[in-house]
């Protein structure tokens, strides 16, 4: 089993050659825990932007007195990816240090220090249909969400959030007992086994497997959840509309929930491409019937649309849809309604936010990220690194749900507070299979309680397939309402960005004062550019930046604006 610590926020040390303005950044290190008569086996991912594979490479000093090894970058740039491994003999406190070298000149460098030797330990949670507290074959898998509270040698040092499955890295020291206990059951289930796992760490090992069993609750009780998957709205010029829905019941019981979608007037519905069949369709409403519900089994609702000829990008497209029976456990998953502006592009790893509250200080905020495996083989582990804005509680997170079984920790590096969902053994299908390569995962959390009027918080997401280089997400905004007399923002009064793709420059054209600022982020969230604007016509230039995607930000009193921007 795999774990990634996080090196978030490490300082970049810089020497005083340079290469093209190349540099490191550092995505993660993989401490498999597997500690064999040879050692443990870690691996580490390293990025470079700004430089060129065939002339860079890294410098990799591990820290235990073995000799200097070198590793290659691979990847289709701007942003090239490194992985090293390495043996270690013994356990233990390392520094990694990596060098970059490009045509001979030591360009930055960077290091973390990491401990070596863990034994991981985890397992399902799952429904004892035959009651011998044993996971055996073909026993279903828990999909409501529950809490595990760690406790290391007596004390609470950590919570996990779970669904299906659990995993924890143990890292002694040695004699140290940990013990995992159920923090209440999930919901329709009741605990048929123990529901606290004691170990007692004794040194690096094999990963140790430990289940946690349940049976259906006496009394029928239910959780049916809906949410999107996808909502792409385009302009009939810009290519198929279609919206993707999902819809589930938790619990062991099973039921029959009824799904309407009532789609925007904005556009018309393509009727004889909606899958699965639909009950009914009645104007730009249709309605599912859905049988035997249980068990956490996603049904994918999908309805392919038609702009109308009057609908334009800018326009603003409301769809809204809801579940019933809306009696249940947690009705407050059971519907959605969703305004959004017609837009021409659409990225499938995004990032979006939700207000459930009247926006003000210390509301609380709905985030879903969404991802999909658009590689050519399946993606048998993902993970999701979100470091949270500083205007964010993160004391307040709470899992609302996710669409595969996932691991969800909440820790800081570097001054920052850092949610990771690991979805490990996922197997995502390919792109060649899109009704089974998608994934979504939604989380809530609160605005911190002092926010002056104005703040704009913003917050994105980095989603890691397997090995591959990291895909980061758009930033996902709200804004404190500003006070009265200021002009608030509209999306008529946005800025205008073009052209897009860019090669030399980026215009953005404001009509309206109270835009202040334009920033310019590469796709690893590092500012590569900012600049002032003023009402008229603007220009960035962007000729000496490396091909690849940007995020664009526009900010001022009238708001936040963002896009998207890819650089030929």
């Amino acid at each position: 089993m795999k774990k990634f610590l996080s090196l978030l926020g490490i300082g970049l040390c810089f020497s005083a050659a340079s290469y093209a303005q190349a540099h490191l950044g550092v995505m993660g290190v993989n401490d498999s825990c597997v500690h064999g008569t040879t050692g443990t086996h870690v691996m580490s991912y390293v990025t470079m932007s700004g430089g060129s594979s065939s002339s860079c490479f890294v410098e990799a000093n591990f820290g235990d007195g073995s000799a200097l090894d070198s590793f290659n970058f691979t990847g289709p740039g701007p942003s090239y990816t490194s992985i090293g491994s390495h043996i270690y003999a013994t356990a233990g406190s390392y520094t990694w240090k990596y060098v970059l070298i490009c045509s001979g000149a030591r360009v930055d460098s960077i290091s973390k220090t990491i401990p070596i030797g863990c034994t991981s330990i985890g397992g399902f949670l799952y429904l004892d249909a035959n009651s011998n507290c044993v996971h055996n074959p073909g026993e279903i898998l828990v999909y409501s969400s529950a809490d595990i509270q760690v406790d290391s040698a007596g004390v609470p040092i950590d919570t996990l959030h779970t669904t299906a499955y659990w995993h924890y890295l143990m890292h002694g020291p040695a004699s140290t007992v940990y013990t995992f206990t159920l923090l209440g059951n999930p919901v329709g289930y009741t605990a048929s086994c123990s529901t606290a796992i004691s170990y007692t760490y004794s040194g690096p090992s094999a990963s140790v497997s430990r289940d946690f069993g349940f049976s259906c609750s006496a009394t029928a009780v239910y959780d049916y959840i809906l949410h999107y998957a996808r909502a792409l709205r385009g302009a009939s010029s810009t290519g198929p509309s279609y919206i993707y829905l999902y819809a589930s019941q938790t619990t062991c019981h099973s039921g029959t929930g009824t799904v309407t979608l009532n789609v925007s007037p904005k556009y018309s519905i393509n009727t004889s491409s909606i899958t699965p069949s639909p009950s009914s369709v009645s104007g730009n409403t249709v309605t599912w019937t859905l049988s035997n519900m249980s068990n956490g089994y996603w049904y994918m609702l999908y309805v392919p649309l038609t702009p109308l000829s009057t609908t334009a990008n800018g326009d603003t497209a409301c769809n809204n849809a809801v579940i019933a029976p809306t009696s249940d456990a947690n009705p407050a998953n059971n519907s959605i309604s969703l305004c959004d502006s017609v837009r021409q592009s659409w990225d499938p790893n995004e990032k979006s936010v939700e207000p459930l509250e009247t926006l003000a200080p210390g509301s609380l905020l709905r985030y879903t990220i969404d991802f999909e495996n658009l590689g050519n083989d399946t993606a048998f582990n993902i993970h999701i690194q979100d470091t949270l804005s500083q205007y964010l509680d993160a004391s307040s997170f709470q899992l609302v749900d996710a669409t595969h079984p996932v691991n969800t920790y909440l820790y800081q590096s570097g001054g920052q507070n850092i949610l990771k969902f690991d979805f490990p053994g996922i197997n995502l299908a390919d792109m060649s299979q899109p009704s089974a390569n998608k994934g979504q995962i939604r989380f809530d959390i609160r605005l911190q309680n002092s926010l002056a009027s104005g703040t704009t918080v913003a917050n994105h997401a980095g989603i890691y397939f397997d090995g591959n280089p990291v895909v980061m997400t758009n930033d996902a905004y709200v804004s404190m309402p500003v006070p009265q007399g200021v002009p608030s923002y509209s999306y008529s009064q946005a800025p205008k960005v073009y052209p897009n793709p860019a090669d030399k420059q980026i215009q953005i054209e404001v009509n309206s004062t109270g835009w202040e600022q334009a920033i310019l982020s590469n796709a690893l969230g590092q500012t590569v550019l900012i600049q002032p604007i003023r009402k008229g016509h603007n220009l960035l230039e962007v000729a000496a930046l490396p091909t690849g995607l940007y995020y664009l930000q526009v900010r001022g009193a009238a708001g936040s604006h963002s896009e998207k921007i890819l650089k030929q």
